[in-house]
């Protein structure tokens, strides 16, 4: 008769928890929702987002142009490598695969507490800090929704997942819907922005990337990470 050693039973038995561990991750579902209509050069994208397939160029700071074949060419490439005209683009195509790569982290969720409709409603009740941060205290005085503080508020659809609003100050910004799905995994569906701002007067434009959270359906929105 064979002998079963303690040690033999502890090796049996972690080999069976990673064995459901993976079996658990394997078969969790992954977001069903990323715009890749807003993805500049967009070729290709395997199902979970892993590998994003690219065809851009941008002018070089030194003349010569610079390819971009996927986010690792857009990740390493610095700022100072672009022409400055074109600093815009390579903000974009850094938010775009900043947003992906979360995005491949995210889980489905199991219950949600958005709004279907991208429309003035869904605008309206974001945060009022669900604008880009211009720097010093622009985000400090903003409490509530973004109509609280935005009394003229004017919005309008441009697509079923991207809706212009103009605010005051002379900020105009496309709200741009990057995302849906569990970015925290705590089981309830987040949304992920991208902001494409621009203030006509000061000659001042850029995006910037927005982590949402709504816990219930009374609750109020909440940015919880933001890039810009």
């Amino acid at each position: 008769m064979m002998k079963i050693t303690m040690t033999k039973v502890l090796s049996l038995l972690l080999l069976s928890i990673i064995t459901l561990v993976c079996v658990a991750k394997s078969s969790i579902p992954h977001p069903n929702f990323f715009n890749t209509d807003e993805f500049v050069g967009f070729v290709s994208m395997s199902s979970d987002g892993d590998t994003v397939t690219i065809d851009y160029e941008l002018d070089g700071a030194g003349g010569n142009p610079i390819s971009f074949k996927n986010c690792d060419d857009v990740k390493k490439t610095p700022e100072t490598d672009v022409a400055t005209h074109q600093y815009h683009l390579w903000r974009l195509m850094q938010i775009n695969c900043k947003a992906v790569t979360m995005w491949h982290n995210a889980i489905a969720d199991t219950r949600s507490y958005w709004p279907a409709a991208f429309d003035h409603a869904f605008i309206a009740g974001l945060p009022a800090t669900a604008i880009p941060d211009l720097g010093g205290n622009s985000l400090d005085e903003r409490k509530g929704l973004l109509t609280d503080v935005e009394p003229t508020l004017e919005t309008g659809n441009i697509n079923s997942h991207s809706t212009k609003a103009i605010l005051s100050g002379d900020l105009t910004i496309t709200y741009v819907l990057m995302g849906r799905g569990d970015f925290d995994h705590d089981g309830t569906e987040d949304i992920l922005l991208r902001l494409d701002w621009n203030i006509p007067t000061a000659f001042g434009k850029g995006f910037s990337l927005l982590l949402l959270s709504k816990a219930s359906v009374s609750a109020e929105a909440e940015v919880v990470w933001r890039d810009g």
